[in-house]
């Protein structure tokens, strides 16, 4: 499906088998940044494009987990909750997560089931069961939480076309505490969705909520691809009173499936099923050589050119995302002198190294 059908009433329907579609490995990275926040939600309209390329760098925290999709949920975590007794699918997400702040570091796994209702004219949520585990240093504590939607909450409403509007109220229960809520929801835009080479067709629906009891607005957009998986999302929050947007808000989060189906033009149509950095042709050259790679899943790429004693002396690809495919890149040196170099390949968290000789 390409972006201009969502113009033209070809609108998204969700369904068990794009359900089946959206599981498999994920990589999440969220980026925190409120002007850039604001520049994508102030971004609204048809035929747009939304570049989240410098937002999924290696300024984001990353995070890698997997999504299932069941019909048949009894016995799992929260599956006996009176609650979810409606629901007919109940989506588990698994998402690890590691990093370092102040010395200190951090090992998170989150589990979610999400216990939802699907039907040929709407998804509603009825709530989640989640479980925390976090690891401080190698010491661990686990959480868990149970979040309960009354009534259900609407997520979409099917066919999901530009201009769709819809609201709603519900109560929002965590544990023992509720909070009433009331959003309102538009499918404000259509375009794609840009991250490094790969362009992704996609619906944007954005809902605004306010709370009985808050003092700002929630605004979320959600960027939709034709399988309904929000490959993309930005939330930031306005002051109710000031009607300006909190400066301590403001989150970007882009989430790439291992099954992302949007090729590039660079890319072989045929998909390599490991990565690997190939010798440099021709070998001794003078000044220009090409640099061949190719990769098995969407990844963060990153190809630098170093001396023998190690100093880099030039970064041919700088963190961009690359689609699955074939690669070839060419590498001019007629500013460097003769001599041995070194080309490595960062690709997610592996990682190649070749050498190379230049003769003038």
């Amino acid at each position: 499906m390409q972006g201009q059908l969502f113009a033209q009433g070809s609108g998204i329907v969700i369904n068990q088998s794009t359900l089946d579609a959206n599981t498999g490995a994920v990589t999440y990275y969220t980026y925190t940044d409120q002007a850039s926040a604001v520049s994508i939600i102030n971004q609204t309209g048809a035929n747009q494009t939304w570049d989240f390329s410098t937002f999924a760098s290696e300024d984001s925290i990353s995070a890698t987990g997997t999504i299932e999709s069941f019909t048949n949920f009894a016995g799992e975590p929260g599956a006996d909750e009176a609650h979810f007794s409606n629901a007919n699918i109940m989506i588990k997400a698994d998402i690890e997560s590691s990093f370092e702040e102040s010395g200190i570091v951090y090992d998170i796994n989150i589990i979610n089931y999400s216990y939802s209702g699907l039907s040929e004219t709407s998804l509603v949520d009825y709530g989640v069961y989640s479980t925390n585990t976090t690891t401080v240093n190698g010491n661990s504590s686990t959480t868990q939480l149970i979040t309960r939607n009354f009534p259900s909450r609407t997520v979409y409403t099917f066919p999901l076309e530009y201009e769709t509007t819809w609201n709603y109220t519900y109560d929002f229960e965590v544990n023992s505490s509720t909070t009433e809520f009331s959003v309102d929801a538009e499918v404000d835009g259509w375009g794609k969705v840009v991250i490094g080479n790969i362009e992704i067709p996609v619906l944007r629906v954005t809902e605004t909520t306010t709370s009985n009891n808050g003092v700002f607005i929630d605004i979320t957009a959600n960027f939709i691809n034709e399988e309904g998986f929000p490959v993309a999302s930005v939330d930031i929050s306005e002051d109710t009173n000031t009607g300006a947007y909190l400066s301590d808000s403001g989150s970007i989060q882009v989430a790439l499936p291992d099954n992302l189906t949007a090729v590039s033009s660079e890319t072989s149509p045929d998909l390599p099923q490991t990565v690997k950095l190939e010798q440099n042709y021709p070998n001794p050259f003078n000044p220009t050589t090409q640099i061949s790679y190719q990769l098995d899943s969407p990844s963060e790429v990153t190809l630098s050119i170093y001396s023998i004693t190690g100093q880099k002396v030039q970064t041919l690809i700088n963190g961009e995302f690359k689609a699955a495919g074939e690669y070839n890149i060419s590498f001019d040196a007629q500013n460097l002198a003769s001599g041995m170099y070194i080309y490595r390949l960062r690709a997610g968290d592996q990682m190649f190294t070749r050498k190379m000789t230049l003769l003038k």
